[in-house]
């Protein structure tokens, strides 16, 4: 049972750091990850 819970913990701990990861990759701050649904009329963006 020792053994169930080492690797519970493990992948736990391996989702916290890569959710950790992908929010840090995701940053808003950052224009070239800017990712519009649809036709933007107002922005600068091109959508080609």
């Amino acid at each position: 049972m020792k053994g169930l819970s080492l690797a519970l913990v493990l992948s736990l701990s391996l989702a916290v750091v890569l959710s950790l990861l992908a929010l840090a990759n995701a940053n808003p701050l950052h224009p070239g990850n800017v990712i519009i649904n649809g036709d933007c009329k107002v922005c600068n963006i091109r959508g080609d």
